[in-house]
């Protein structure tokens, strides 16, 4: 009991017993399931300072049967110190209901002031009220402060912001000293006074303002742990599920049965094999850990992405996974700007047509399968006819409007698989991974060099433009994509010399329309 089965940290950290620690003896305490924060530990695994936020884990019976922690460095709650305007020598500090400071800015070094309990201060004998101010030398560095307090009490927790008596009181004593050394009367010093008194409610005022945005901080920190938490009890064969785990995977029971069916209701299909090899790979001990990413269709929010960790805690005697313990992290965001950067990369930006990068794997996939079931696929190289006229007559706009219409022309001319890029100018290369002749290609050549020969109509106007077209097919004309393309390209440069607006196969002349 106490023994350490699982760390996001360091996987393989395992057997270290933590039965001593603050954070896991409270809960054998009290036997209820409740957040418990600790004072900062030095981690025997991270070697850092780190605050302990825990729960305990109950099985199916109800019965007490481990503890879930999740570590928060400390200086992630006084990373925003310096925004705080509250002069030199200020502090501000997170403390528990004992006493003991969980964390606090300014630290001197490392360790100073971690784990110190505040001793005889008013927040402590506050009783019913939430707020407060006192007057007090720190425990930590001795320095007398005027203090703003919160309580928390969802969390156990007070919050502290501290100004220095000096900085506080200094102005005001000069002015009252030079009030008395050049003799102004009565009524001067009752104008200092409230003078003083309105500025001591600034301070006030300003000092509430840095502790509510100190608060708010906090209880982003407390509740902001995203990931969901799943624990899968093979024997009993139940599936436990934290809230967040219920909003990603789209359902709304805390327990559900963990079978086949169940897998299949949430993951999405095309990822449902992948899923269901890793973790057979994981529960078969044939992988350190189970690490998959996945879509999810929960049933509010759509199609989701997830990335679903986990690790196989406890084995029975002849090695069979008895229990399993993870984490599901929503990545959607991730997902989608990885597709957007992908497309951009893969895709023309004007016409969204494939680019020479994207075509050339085409080809080269192609290629790969052609060798394999010795099939025959066709390359089409052809740049545009009087294109260049378009743009110097009615400029680069009209230009760029009629190179995506010849996209959308030549795209309804071919098959789902068969694919047309752009690959510069007024370039264009189709590939036709299946071909059952050489004159099939010639064919579908020919078709849009029809489409293309048709008015356009751009701006208003109507454009007549046409296209020289240069064929090559594998395996007749070339076992390589480089030699492919260059005997496309050199049949389309046989149609231009042979009078523009033709289709030519590499070494054969086709007829071409005027």
């Amino acid at each position: 009991m106490g023994r350490l089965v699982f760390s996001s940290i360091d996987p393989n950290a395992r057997a270290i017993n933590l039965s001593d620690r603050e954070h896991f003896k409270i809960h054998t305490q009290r036997q209820i399931d409740r957040l418990f924060i600790s004072a900062p530990v030095l981690g025997r695994i991270s070697n850092q300072w780190s605050i302990q936020f825990t729960r305990p884990i109950y099985n199916v019976t109800g019965h007490f049967d481990g503890v879930i922690v999740i570590s928060v460095a400390p200086a992630y709650f006084s990373r925003f110190y310096h925004r705080i305007k509250l002069g030199e020598s200020a502090a501000v500090t997170l403390v528990r209901a004992d006493g003991a400071i969980v964390a606090r800015s300014p630290r001197e070094e490392d360790g100073i002031g971690m784990g110190t309990k505040i001793a005889n201060s008013q927040f402590q004998r506050s009783g019913p009220h939430l707020t407060g101010f006192y007057l007090q030398a720190s425990d930590v560095d001795g320095i007398k402060r005027l203090n703003a307090w919160r309580s928390l009490p969802k969390y156990e927790l007070t919050v502290l912001v501290g100004q220095a008596e000096e900085v506080t009181f200094d102005r005001y004593r000069e002015q009252y000293r030079v009030y008395i050394l050049s003799g102004i009367g009565m009524t001067m010093l009752i104008i200092g006074i409230g003078y003083f008194v309105l500025a001591s409610a600034r301070q006030k005022a300003n000092a509430m303002a840095a502790l509510a945005e100190s608060e708010a901080r906090w209880n982003l920190a407390l509740s902001g742990a995203e990931d969901g938490v799943w624990d899968w009890n093979i024997r009993a064969g139940t599936l436990q599920l934290s809230r967040r785990s219920r909003e990603l995977l789209g359902v709304a029971a805390d327990v559900l049965r963990a079978t086949p069916e169940t897998l299949q209701k949430f993951v999405h299909p095309e990822d449902l094999v992948h899923v269901e090899q890793a973790l057979l790979m994981h529960l078969r001990a044939k992988t350190p850990n189970y690490k998959v990413e996945h879509r999810v269709l929960a049933s509010e929010n759509g199609e989701r992405w997830v990335l679903a960790k986990g690790m196989v805690v406890r084995r029975d005697e002849n090695g069979k996974p008895v229990r399993m313990i993870g984490t599901y992290s929503d990545v959607t965001s991730r997902k989608q700007e990885d597709s957007a950067v992908k497309y951009l990369a893969e895709h023309d930006s004007l016409t969204g047509l494939p680019n020479r990068h994207l075509f050339a794997d085409r080809l080269r996939q192609c290629l790969l399968r052609a060798k394999r079931e010795n099939t025959c696929f066709s390359v089409i190289y052809f740049d545009l006819d009087k294109f260049k006229a378009v743009n110097d007559q009615m400029g680069h706009e009209a230009g760029d409007m009629l190179l995506k219409e010849v996209g959308s022309r030549v795209t309804q001319c071919l098959r789902d698989s068969d694919t047309v890029a752009r690959i510069g100018g007024d370039e264009f290369v189709v590939l036709l991974p299946t071909i059952n002749t050489e004159e099939h290609a010639a064919t579908v050549a020919q078709t849009i060099l029809e489409t293309l020969l048709m008015p356009f109509s751009i701006q208003g106007s109507q454009v007549s433009i046409g296209a020289s077209l240069g064929v090559a097919t594998y395996p007749g004309h070339g076992s390589t994509g480089d030699v492919l393309l260059r005997c496309a390209d050199e049949a389309m440069y046989q149609a231009k010399a042979a009078g523009r607006s033709r289709v030519c196969v590499h070494g054969n002349q086709r007829s071409g329309l005027a």
